[in-house]
């Protein structure tokens, strides 16, 4: 189920999935076009409660695209984050959102680096030194069910994995990072704790490229 709702001057949207307890997953852009994803956890069933009582709210909006900043203009150190992409149907809302915020959150904490959200409006990209990409390639659920029913290989399938492809590039367009990271969860049951590894090794290999 998705929403569309006016937030901070730009779209929002909205979605859920039920698990022991209901994910809201809201995708929106702050006033200057940033983008921003956020997930709440609420009690069973409550999520789709929630999503029904969104009402759109017209807000006024005035925000112009930052101009071209040109070679000059761009911040040392800098990397501009763009919205993660999925070929995979079944990669959750959620999942993608909070890889995402993940990432730009462990990026904040290397020394020097000046960390940019995407944006709906052109312009602000062009300021960055670098422009970090990525795309699921894999994602397999952890599931109880094949843990319980395929024995000891149960231990290997049944788990939570990640496949990203990373690219990060100059401002030149050239490629400065290419690699694709994998993490995966063990546990009963599916594992959100598998978005935190996988965002530790994309900033890992960062903050290698940095020191280099």
């Amino acid at each position: 189920m998705r929403m569309a709702v006016p937030y901070g001057g730009g779209a929002a949207f909205a979605t859920f999935m039920h698990h022991q307890r209901d994910m809201l997953t809201v995708e929106f852009v702050d006033t200057q076009g940033r983008y921003h994803g956020s997930v709440f956890y609420l009690p069973g069933n409550e999520a789709e409660e929630a999503l029904r009582n969104i009402a759109p709210t017209p807000v006024a909006h005035h925000h112009a695209a930052n101009p071209p900043c040109g070679v000059a203009g761009i911040e040392p150190h800098s990397i501009l984050v763009k919205q993660l992409t999925s070929d995979q149907s079944d990669f959750p809302a959620a999942y993608r959102v909070l890889v995402y915020e993940h990432i730009v959150d462990r990026l904040r904490q290397v020394p020097a680096s000046v960390v940019h959200r995407d944006e709906v409006a052109d312009g602000r990209g062009e300021c960055s030194q670098y422009t970090m990409r990525l795309s699921t390639t894999g994602f397999k659920p952890g599931s109880q069910v094949k843990r319980a029913s395929m024995g000891p290989a149960g231990f290997f399938v049944g788990v939570t994995q990640i496949t990203l492809n990373l690219e990060i590039t100059d401002a030149n367009g050239t490629a400065v990072i290419h690699d694709q990271i994998k993490a995966s969860q063990r546990g009963e049951s599916e594992s959100m704790n598998v978005i935190d590894k996988i965002a530790q090794q994309v900033v890992k290999k960062w903050a290698n490229a940095q020191k280099i």
